[in-house]
C-alpha cells in the first residue's frame, strides 16, 4: 500500500532526489514530482533520467502498453490512490502528467 499525500506536502521544498523517495517523505513541490515522474519512467523504460523531458510527448518514449500499466501501478503505490488508466493518453507529456496528478492530489 502507497503512502498518501497532500498538495500542502508538495508545496514546499524539492526533495525529489532518488527513485526510492516515497510521496510522503517530507515537502514537495510539483516540481519535484515531475522529477520523481521523470526517474519512474527512466526506470521502466530503462533510459537514463537524464534523457527524460517534461516536455516531450510520452509517446515518443517507445512506452509500450505494459509498460504504461508498470509506470501506472508504480504511480498508484507511490501516491496511494487510483490513477485512472487514460491518464497517460489523456496527459500525454510527463508535465501534464504532473498537473494532473498534482491537482488530483486530497487537500
Amino acid at each position: 500500500m502507497g503512502i498518501r499525500i497532500s498538495k500542502e506536502e508538495l508545496m514546499v521544498g524539492e526533495r525529489a532526489t532518488s527513485g526510492d523517495q516515497q510521496a510522503g517523505d517530507g515537502d514537495w513541490t510539483l516540481a519535484a514530482m515531475e522529477r520523481q515522474l521523470a526517474i519512474r519512467l527512466a526506470g521502466v523504460i530503462g533510459v537514463p533520467q537524464e534523457s527524460i523531458e517534461a516536455t516531450r510527448p510520452l509517446e515518443t518514449y517507445g512506452l509500450s502498453s505494459l509498460d504504461g500499466l508498470i509506470l501506472l501501478g508504480d504511480l498508484e503505490a507511490w501516491l496511494g490512490f487510483e490513477v485512472p488508466p487514460s491518464a497517460l493518453a489523456d496527459h500525454p507529456t510527463l508535465e501534464a502528467l504532473a498537473e494532473f496528478l498534482y491537482g488530483s492530489l486530497p487537500t
